[in-house]
């Protein structure tokens, strides 16, 4: 069974997580793995015994606060599994993982944008683990269902075809949509935009319907922040190691401007 794995700090935020993988367990199948970490407040001349027993009653009171929470969703063990942890988030996330696993974070608007250009928890698991990565932002309506897929593109970063192919297939029940959007810059080949975008989008019309944007001009940004934020019920895709989040710029705009104050969700492709 594919799996979302629902990294929960109990933040006020955390609600609309836990609300959202509700729903989707519900509508694409989920099963369902809540994982918090606990922060570890140990006096630095604990001996190892004092330590050991303060960590097991973090966790054990974590877990509880975690039951609780899922309880107000009318949850059980047999429908939600709960992971409490002491251990640096990434490094047992590497260990919990599963090839098909899918990840669902949380993005806290301005805070998070401050820390996204200077590294943050989140950027940590989209850098070092190489899954399909979903970042929710607190705005978001849980019961939305996304119908439409926006994937920001270029031909020098081509798309995983294969984590892609897998996401279609998990959201199959409700995307119909699905767009190609590309961004031209002045370095950039028109023709070899348009070869790689048409190229692409006859593959995946064998799937999906499938149409083509692109965007150049002075103010290509607030363009694309128009045009988005028009749609209702989507998602916007990008891939790790693509021009979109390797550059501070166009990261800070794609969080900032579209994730966070347009209320989509995010999703991360890993290469």
């Amino acid at each position: 069974m594919k799996r979302l794995i629902v990294l929960i700090d109990f933040s006020d935020y955390s609600e609309v997580l836990i609300d959202l993988a509700f729903k989707w367990q519900g509508q694409y199948g989920f099963g369902l793995v809540f994982v918090h970490q606990v922060p570890g407040l140990i006096p630095a001349l604990a001996d190892n015994k004092s330590r050991h027993q303060i960590l097991e009653y973090e966790k054990k009171q974590a877990g509880k606060k975690l039951e609780e929470i899922l309880s107000k969703n009318h949850a059980t063990q047999s429908t939600a599994q709960i992971e409490v942890t002491e251990k640096q988030l990434v490094q047992h996330l590497k260990s919990l993982l599963l090839p098909d696993d899918m990840l669902m974070v949380g993005l806290k608007g301005t805070g998070f944008l401050k820390k996204i250009l200077i590294g943050s928890t989140v950027t940590d698991i989209i850098d070092q683990l190489n899954q399909i990565t979903v970042a929710i932002p607190a705005k978001l309506n849980p019961h939305s269902i996304p119908k439409q897929l926006t994937v920001g593109l270029s031909y020098r970063y081509p798309l995983n075809y294969q984590a892609f192919l897998r996401l279609l297939e998990i959201f199959s029940y409700a995307t119909k949509q699905v767009e190609l959007v590309t961004v031209l810059t002045p370095s950039e080949d028109r023709w070899e935009s348009e070869k790689y975008l048409k190229g692409l989008k006859i593959k995946l019309e064998e799937k999906v319907s499938v149409d083509i944007k692109m965007f150049e001009g002075t103010d290509t940004f607030g363009e694309i922040k128009k045009y988005i934020h028009q749609k209702e019920n989507g998602m916007f895709v990008v891939q790790k190691g693509s021009r979109t989040m390797n550059d501070k710029l166009f990261r800070k705009f794609l969080i900032n401007e579209l994730v966070y104050d347009g209320a989509l969700p995010l999703i991360v492709l890993p290469l």
